[in-house]
């Protein structure tokens, strides 16, 4: 019976670990703690910058002190470090008076905080300093002000008028998105800044920079001398429906118009530079114009042409079902599509590339036809796209990006084609509908968790030609009982097939590394270790419930920690001769495992190696006994009592004494010689009725031969038996 998911006890190996990450944690902490807070000393300098929280306190009013004592010097505290609060459940901040920068995501993600008080004299928040604190609505930034970095109050509850300090010589993207502001003010005498009608602009008004999302006017009309709209620049201003666009500008930003209420765009002859998804989700844009006479941008079925590029870059999609990209397009732009909310077809004719998001979340999108010179899928290209059908890939496809077909839902079967060389990390990551995937040898370039948390996924085809299995790639596919291992696989990586109900598999000549619980948790009966084969990591082998027979290569250096733990079938099991070290519990909680013997090239047992494995006899080739410690005991039950007066340990003859006095070692109260390195039985036990003999590589014999053989007894167990002439 597979036990893969079911309940086991608490290993105490387990809470080992933790302690030793706590420990490691607590080693690199900082450099001074004051109860409530960590801090970096800087005694270089003399200052003092705020690192992180302790959890142990859990204070929700921080207050930052204009100081801290260390060494009995006093530090200035000038900075909240990067992420150092970020994610915390404070309820309330107030700045120390020589705090001068709050560092990137200081504060992020603090849902809680609701009441801040910055320090005049600070002159620096950071990127995402204080973003999604959603609390947070009543916000004054000192005069002192000079850098407000991009995204730094973004998702907080910041509303109405919203004065910038005279002395402001930075302002990021869009650092107050998501905020309902109505209106921005700065002084008059600010230099660097200026505003019109609620609208921020750069002090030389040639860049607009910020428009007031919660502004209620529907119409705007862009000042003479604009050249620039800035990215983001007007993005969430929901109220606007249309806008007009002086001859003066030049450039329109990245996403400067996402998520707003715009309904028609026309774009002057004056615009050569457009950038990514200015229109993004944009649900109320019906048509997108552009001047004839533009040299550089086109408009064509409600598509913004890029006539330089030969590209997509955005286009007007409410209420369009089936589009076309027409020829002579050979690129998708990063958002051009994304969320299109009815979009059901796309065709394309000579598209070479699609970008970041093209197609992200579009509700409706069940068929995409790819043109048969792509080479490029990009990045979340088709991410969320829960009705979308299988699609065919050309024979011109190179590379399919991160993510691309992730939550994927409708899709069932995956046609890789050949001649693909790169698959991003996660590229069908969720795919719940998915059952049947072709991978082509021609992949060199293949990223983490591919297929992962297929759930429906039963049929894997790997090609010729792949040099590995990835990190993850089959990770939780929790109905893969069909896969096939190529010749050329080198290496298995980190939990590739975790958690997979394979029943059987082969692992190639030429195979030369199976990674940490790399096949962990199958229905695998029996594994054959190649030759080839020199390391198996952490939990290589670990959870397989039905696993019975596992025996090693002779090119097998390494057994990592847990490798073989809690396999309760496993009754034969054959280490090499050339093995070097066995890990921390690397074969514990083998239910019915009575006999082990450890190669005489073993020099490295860790702790605990046989913890809760029901051993009768261990055989230890090794001339020398192998460093144990005191109360790790090497054999033991499940609740830890050690075993030590029920197994026999087998060593060479002449070390027997050696034994005796090692630490560990010598608390075996039977320790007997192994001649050649194998038990001794009496004849007749070896003839009885009821037993399977072998030959040291396996072979069934009908009688026992001349030197060692392997016996298999009616009730599972296996012992290995010499003999003699």
């Amino acid at each position: 019976m597979n036990q893969f998911f079911t309940p086991r006890r608490r290993m105490s190996a387990v809470i080992t670990f933790m302690f030793a990450l706590a420990a490691s944690i607590s080693l690199n902490a900082a450099d001074y703690n004051d109860g409530t807070l960590f801090y970096n000393i800087d005694e270089q300098n003399r200052t003092a910058g705020v690192r992180g929280y302790n959890y142990e306190n859990s204070a929700t009013e921080i207050v930052i002190p204009d100081a801290v004592s260390y060494n009995n010097v006093d530090y200035p505290v000038t900075e909240i470090m990067a992420q150092a609060l970020g994610g915390t459940q404070i309820v309330s901040v107030k700045m120390g008076k020589n705090v001068r920068a709050i560092g990137q995501g200081a504060f992020a993600q603090c849902t809680s905080l609701n009441d801040l008080i910055l320090n005049t004299g600070l002159e620096t928040i950071g990127d995402q300093a204080f973003q999604n604190c959603i609390l947070i609505s009543q916000l004054n930034l000192p005069e002192s002000v000079k850098s407000i970095g991009n995204y730094a109050f973004m998702s907080t509850s910041v509303s109405g008028t919203f004065t910038l300090p005279a002395g402001l010589e930075h302002f990021g993207t869009a650092p107050f998105r998501g905020c309902k502001i109505s209106e921005y003010q700065i002084a008059a005498s600010s230099t660097g800044f200026k505003t019109v009608e609620g609208v921020l602009f750069d002090g030389s008004m040639k860049t607009l920079l910020a428009y007031p999302s919660a502004a209620s006017s529907d119409s705007y009309s862009i000042p003479r001398g604009v050249t620039a709209l800035a990215r983001e620049s007007m993005r969430n201003a929901l109220s606007i429906r249309t806008l007009e666009f002086p001859s003066s500008l030049t450039k329109i930003g990245d996403l400067a118009f996402a998520q707003s209420g715009l309904t028609t765009i026309r774009i002057p002859a004056s615009v050569n530079t457009i950038g990514f998804g200015i229109t993004m989700l944009c649900e109320s844009l019906t048509s997108i114009e552009v001047d004839a006479s533009s040299a550089s941008f086109a408009s064509k079925n409600g598509m913004l042409i890029d006539l330089k590029q030969n590209s997509v870059i955005t286009a007007a999609t409410r209420g369009i079902t089936a589009l076309e990209i027409p020829s002579g397009i050979e690129k998708v732009s990063d958002y051009a599509f994304y969320g299109a909310p009815e979009l059901v077809k796309v065709t394309m004719k000579d598209v070479r590339s699609i970008g970041y998001a093209s197609f992200y979340l579009c509700p409706q999108l069940q068929e995409v036809n790819f043109s048969e010179s792509l080479e490029e899928i990009g990045k979340q290209s088709f991410d969320n796209c829960k009705k979308l059908l299988s699609p065919k890939f050309p024979a011109s496809l190179r590379k399919i990006g991160e993510q691309a077909f992730g939550f994927c839902n409708s899709i069932k079967e995956i046609r890789l084609n050949d001649g693909l060389t790169a698959i991003g990390p996660n590229a069908f990551y969720m795919c719940e509908g998915l059952e049947s995937v072709t991978v082509p040898g021609s992949l060199t370039d293949m990223g983490f968790s591919i297929f992962s948390n297929c759930s429906n996924l039963k049929k894997a085809v790997l090609g010729e030609g792949l040099p590995e299995i990835p990190f993850t790639m089959f990770n939780f596919c929790m109905k893969l009982s069909d896969v096939n291992i190529p010749s050329t696989i080198k290496s298995i990586g980190q939990s590739a097939l975790y958690g997979c109900p394979i029943t059987s598999i082969e692992l190639p000549e030429g195979l030369e590394y199976i990674g940490m619980s790399a096949i962990y948790g199958t229905q695998i009966e029996e594994i054959r270790i190649p030759d080839t084969v020199e390391e198996l990591g952490p939990y290589a082998l670990a959870w397989n419930g039905n696993l019975k027979t596992i025996i090693f290569g002779k090119g097998v250096r390494t057994i990592g920690d847990f490798c073989m733990t809690t396999m309760p079938s496993l009754t034969r099991l054959e280490l090499n001769e050339g093995l070097e070290s066995i890990g921390f519990m690397g074969i514990s909680y083998c239910d019915v495992l009575e006999s082990v013997t450890i190669p005489s090239t073993v020099n490295s047992i860790g702790s605990y190696a046989f913890f809760g494995s029901p051993l009768t006899s261990l055989t230890n080739l090794a001339e020398t006994p192998q460093e144990l410690f005191e109360g790790e005991d090497i054999v033991a039950d499940e609740d830890g009592s050690p075993r030590y007066d029920r197994v026999t340990l087998y060593v060479p003859a002449k070390s027997i004494s050696a034994y005796k006095h090692a630490a560990v070692w010598r608390n075996f109260k039977n320790v007997m010689a192994a001649e050649n390195g194998v038990e001794v039985l009496p004849e007749d036990d070896v003839n009885s009725a009821d037993i399977e003999i072998y030959s040291i590589d396996g072979r069934r014999l009908d009688r026992p031969a001349h030197g060692i053989n392997i016996i298999r007894r009616a009730d599972g167990t296996t012992r290995k038996i010499v003999v003699a002439d």
